[in-house]
Protein backbone atom coordinates (compact mmCIF):
# COMPACT_ATOMS: atom_id res chain seq x y z
CA UNK A 1 0.00 0.00 0.00
CA UNK A 2 1.61 3.28 -1.15
CA UNK A 3 -0.14 5.35 1.55
CA UNK A 4 1.28 3.15 4.35
CA UNK A 5 4.75 3.31 2.79
CA UNK A 6 4.55 7.12 2.59
CA UNK A 7 3.45 7.27 6.25
CA UNK A 8 6.36 5.11 7.40
CA UNK A 9 8.81 7.09 5.28
CA UNK A 10 7.58 10.43 6.61
CA UNK A 11 7.64 9.22 10.24
CA UNK A 12 11.30 8.29 9.80
CA UNK A 13 12.06 12.02 9.56
CA UNK A 14 10.22 12.96 12.75
CA UNK A 15 12.77 13.63 15.53
CA UNK A 16 12.57 11.22 18.45
CA UNK A 17 14.40 10.69 21.72
CA UNK A 18 16.19 7.41 22.29
CA UNK A 19 16.88 6.16 25.82
CA UNK A 20 17.96 2.59 26.64
CA UNK A 21 16.75 1.42 23.24
CA UNK A 22 13.24 2.89 23.63
CA UNK A 23 11.96 5.72 21.43
CA UNK A 24 10.11 8.71 22.88
CA UNK A 25 8.29 11.59 21.20
CA UNK A 26 8.51 15.35 21.65
CA UNK A 27 7.22 16.42 25.12
CA UNK A 28 7.40 12.88 26.52
CA UNK A 29 8.32 12.33 30.16
CA UNK A 30 10.97 9.71 30.94
CA UNK A 31 11.46 8.31 34.45
CA UNK A 32 15.14 7.80 35.36
CA UNK A 33 17.15 6.99 38.48
CA UNK A 34 17.98 10.08 40.53
CA UNK A 35 21.64 11.12 40.81
CA UNK A 36 22.56 8.72 38.01
CA UNK A 37 23.85 9.72 34.55
CA UNK A 38 21.29 9.33 31.76
CA UNK A 39 22.58 8.93 28.20
CA UNK A 40 20.05 10.38 25.76
CA UNK A 41 20.13 10.63 21.95
CA UNK A 42 18.17 12.57 19.37
CA UNK A 43 17.28 10.55 16.30
CA UNK A 44 16.73 13.37 13.84
CA UNK A 45 17.62 12.82 10.17
CA UNK A 46 18.30 15.91 8.12
CA UNK A 47 20.63 18.90 8.01
CA UNK A 48 21.37 21.32 10.81
CA UNK A 49 22.96 21.27 14.26
CA UNK A 50 21.33 20.77 17.64
CA UNK A 51 21.75 23.35 20.39
CA UNK A 52 20.52 22.78 23.96
CA UNK A 53 19.30 25.32 26.46
CA UNK A 54 21.88 25.90 29.20
CA UNK A 55 21.46 23.61 32.21
CA UNK A 56 23.82 22.52 35.01
CA UNK A 57 22.57 18.96 34.50
CA UNK A 58 23.79 18.64 30.88
CA UNK A 59 27.22 17.37 29.88
CA UNK A 60 27.22 19.44 26.65
CA UNK A 61 25.14 22.16 25.02
CA UNK A 62 25.51 21.01 21.41
CA UNK A 63 25.00 17.87 19.35
CA UNK A 64 22.33 15.15 19.18
CA UNK A 65 23.88 13.06 22.00
CA UNK A 66 23.95 14.19 25.61
CA UNK A 67 24.31 12.94 29.17
CA UNK A 68 21.87 14.22 31.77
CA UNK A 69 22.52 14.09 35.50
CA UNK A 70 19.12 13.24 36.92
CA UNK A 71 17.94 15.61 39.66
CA UNK A 72 14.28 15.90 40.71
CA UNK A 73 12.08 16.71 37.67
CA UNK A 74 13.43 18.94 34.90
CA UNK A 75 12.48 19.79 31.32
CA UNK A 76 15.17 20.13 28.66
CA UNK A 77 14.97 21.74 25.23
CA UNK A 78 17.06 21.10 22.13
CA UNK A 79 16.71 23.25 19.01
CA UNK A 80 17.92 22.28 15.54
CA UNK A 81 19.32 25.19 13.60
CA UNK A 82 20.17 25.37 9.94
CA UNK A 83 18.32 25.10 6.64
CA UNK A 84 14.54 25.09 6.60
CA UNK A 85 12.16 25.20 9.54
CA UNK A 86 14.00 24.51 12.80
CA UNK A 87 12.88 21.64 15.01
CA UNK A 88 12.39 22.02 18.73
CA UNK A 89 12.42 18.97 20.99
CA UNK A 90 11.35 18.97 24.65
CA UNK A 91 12.08 16.28 27.18
CA UNK A 92 10.97 16.03 30.80
CA UNK A 93 13.05 13.78 33.03
CA UNK A 94 11.39 12.63 36.25
CA UNK A 95 13.89 11.56 38.89
CA UNK A 96 13.11 8.35 40.77
CA UNK A 97 14.51 8.48 44.32
CA UNK A 98 17.15 5.81 44.95
CA UNK A 99 17.34 4.36 48.46
CA UNK A 100 20.93 3.52 49.35
CA UNK A 101 21.35 0.12 51.04
CA UNK A 102 22.74 0.08 54.59
CA UNK A 103 24.79 -2.87 55.85
CA UNK A 104 25.01 -4.29 59.37
CA UNK A 105 27.40 -7.00 60.54
CA UNK A 106 26.54 -9.61 63.15
CA UNK A 107 29.13 -12.38 63.47
CA UNK A 108 29.72 -13.41 59.86
CA UNK A 109 26.25 -12.40 58.62
CA UNK A 110 25.97 -9.15 56.64
CA UNK A 111 22.38 -7.90 56.49
CA UNK A 112 20.92 -5.26 54.17
CA UNK A 113 18.29 -2.67 55.00
CA UNK A 114 15.80 -1.82 53.79
CA UNK A 115 14.87 -5.28 52.59
CA UNK A 116 13.09 -6.08 49.35
CA UNK A 117 15.52 -4.97 46.65
CA UNK A 118 14.97 -6.70 43.32
CA UNK A 119 18.60 -7.81 43.04
CA UNK A 120 21.92 -7.91 44.86
CA UNK A 121 25.57 -8.33 43.90
CA UNK A 122 28.23 -8.59 46.58
CA UNK A 123 31.84 -7.43 46.33
CA UNK A 124 34.88 -8.18 48.51
CA UNK A 125 37.82 -5.76 48.42
CA UNK A 126 36.29 -4.17 45.32
CA UNK A 127 36.08 -7.46 43.38
CA UNK A 128 32.77 -9.03 42.33
CA UNK A 129 32.00 -12.30 44.15
CA UNK A 130 30.58 -14.75 41.56
CA UNK A 131 27.18 -16.13 42.56
CA UNK A 132 26.84 -13.83 45.58
CA UNK A 133 23.41 -12.45 44.70
CA UNK A 134 21.34 -13.00 47.84
CA UNK A 135 20.83 -11.08 51.07
CA UNK A 136 21.75 -11.46 53.82
CA UNK A 137 25.27 -12.63 52.90
CA UNK A 138 27.35 -15.08 54.96
CA UNK A 139 31.00 -14.02 54.84
CA UNK A 140 33.68 -16.70 54.97
CA UNK A 141 36.81 -14.66 54.17
CA UNK A 142 38.24 -11.53 55.73
CA UNK A 143 37.88 -8.35 53.70
CA UNK A 144 35.90 -5.19 53.02
CA UNK A 145 32.42 -6.01 51.72
CA UNK A 146 29.78 -3.93 49.97
CA UNK A 147 26.63 -4.72 48.01
CA UNK A 148 25.32 -3.25 44.74
CA UNK A 149 21.53 -3.34 45.05
CA UNK A 150 18.98 -2.92 42.25
CA UNK A 151 15.48 -1.73 43.13
CA UNK A 152 12.16 -2.47 41.40
CA UNK A 153 12.70 0.49 39.03
CA UNK A 154 16.07 -0.82 37.88
CA UNK A 155 17.94 1.87 39.83
CA UNK A 156 21.32 0.79 41.18
CA UNK A 157 23.01 1.94 44.38
CA UNK A 158 26.13 0.84 46.26
CA UNK A 159 26.27 0.51 50.02
CA UNK A 160 29.14 1.61 52.23
CA UNK A 161 31.66 -1.11 53.08
CA UNK A 162 31.84 -3.23 56.21
CA UNK A 163 35.16 -4.65 57.38
CA UNK A 164 34.89 -8.34 58.23
CA UNK A 165 37.66 -10.30 59.92
CA UNK A 166 37.78 -13.95 60.89
CA UNK A 167 38.03 -12.80 64.49
CA UNK A 168 34.50 -11.43 64.10
CA UNK A 169 33.25 -15.02 63.87
CA UNK A 170 35.37 -16.36 66.69
CA UNK A 171 35.05 -13.58 69.26
CA UNK A 172 32.34 -15.23 71.46
CA UNK A 173 34.13 -18.59 71.47
CA UNK A 174 37.50 -16.92 72.07
CA UNK A 175 36.18 -15.00 75.05
CA UNK A 176 34.80 -18.21 76.53
CA UNK A 177 38.17 -19.92 76.19
CA UNK A 178 40.19 -17.21 77.93
CA UNK A 179 41.16 -18.28 81.45
CA UNK A 180 42.22 -15.86 84.20
CA UNK A 181 43.52 -17.60 87.33
CA UNK A 182 43.72 -17.52 90.23
CA UNK A 183 40.97 -15.02 90.90
CA UNK A 184 41.06 -13.81 93.66
CA UNK A 185 44.85 -13.58 93.70
CA UNK A 186 47.46 -12.32 96.15
CA UNK A 187 50.18 -11.74 93.52
CA UNK A 188 50.61 -13.48 90.15
CA UNK A 189 47.59 -13.81 87.82
CA UNK A 190 47.92 -16.15 84.82
CA UNK A 191 46.32 -15.36 81.46
CA UNK A 192 45.70 -18.39 79.24
CA UNK A 193 44.41 -17.74 75.71
CA UNK A 194 44.76 -19.28 72.23
CA UNK A 195 46.68 -16.20 70.98
CA UNK A 196 48.59 -13.24 72.49
CA UNK A 197 46.52 -10.65 74.28
CA UNK A 198 47.02 -7.09 75.41
CA UNK A 199 46.06 -6.65 79.08
CA UNK A 200 45.06 -3.38 80.72
CA UNK A 201 44.38 -3.20 84.45
CA UNK A 202 42.29 -0.28 85.75
CA UNK A 203 40.66 0.68 89.01
CA UNK A 204 36.88 1.01 89.17
CA UNK A 205 37.06 4.65 88.11
CA UNK A 206 38.81 3.67 84.85
CA UNK A 207 42.30 4.89 85.76
CA UNK A 208 44.94 2.74 84.01
CA UNK A 209 47.27 1.07 86.51
CA UNK A 210 49.04 -1.45 84.29
CA UNK A 211 49.32 -2.28 80.60
CA UNK A 212 51.08 -5.26 79.06
CA UNK A 213 51.44 -6.40 75.44
CA UNK A 214 51.37 -10.15 74.76
CA UNK A 215 50.48 -10.61 78.41
CA UNK A 216 50.71 -14.11 79.86
CA UNK A 217 50.72 -13.06 83.50
CA UNK A 218 50.29 -10.01 85.72
CA UNK A 219 51.96 -9.30 89.05
CA UNK A 220 49.52 -7.71 91.50
CA UNK A 221 51.78 -7.91 94.54
CA UNK A 222 52.38 -4.13 94.62
CA UNK A 223 48.70 -3.22 94.44
CA UNK A 224 46.39 -2.68 97.38
CA UNK A 225 43.71 -5.25 98.12
CA UNK A 226 40.50 -4.57 96.29
CA UNK A 227 38.52 -4.97 93.10
CA UNK A 228 40.01 -4.12 89.70
CA UNK A 229 38.95 -4.35 86.06
CA UNK A 230 41.00 -6.36 83.57
CA UNK A 231 40.47 -5.50 79.90
CA UNK A 232 41.81 -7.96 77.30
CA UNK A 233 42.26 -7.03 73.65
CA UNK A 234 43.79 -8.63 70.56
CA UNK A 235 47.00 -7.41 68.89
CA UNK A 236 45.06 -4.74 66.94
CA UNK A 237 43.43 -3.35 70.08
CA UNK A 238 39.96 -4.85 69.60
CA UNK A 239 38.46 -5.58 73.01
CA UNK A 240 37.55 -9.22 73.54
CA UNK A 241 36.84 -9.45 77.24
CA UNK A 242 36.52 -7.24 80.31
CA UNK A 243 36.20 -8.88 83.72
CA UNK A 244 36.54 -8.15 87.41
CA UNK A 245 39.76 -9.14 89.18
CA UNK A 246 40.05 -9.30 92.95
CA UNK A 247 43.40 -8.64 94.66
CA UNK A 248 43.33 -10.25 98.13
CA UNK A 249 46.51 -10.69 100.16
CA UNK A 250 45.23 -13.22 102.72
CA UNK A 251 43.78 -16.20 100.88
Amino acid sequence: DSTEIDTIASSAFIPQWSYKGTLYQKHDTIPACENMPMDISLLAPGPGAWVWDASPYLATLSGPVNTITVKDTNTFRAIRTGCGQPDTMYLTVCGIPVVRPVLSLSGNTISVSPSGYAGYQWYRDGVLIPGATLAPYIASKAGKYFVRATDANGCISNSDTVDFSILSVNEPATARHIRIFPNPSSSIVQIAAPFPLQATLTDLSGRVLLHRKEARELDLSSFADGLYLLCLADAEGRIISTQKLLKQRDL
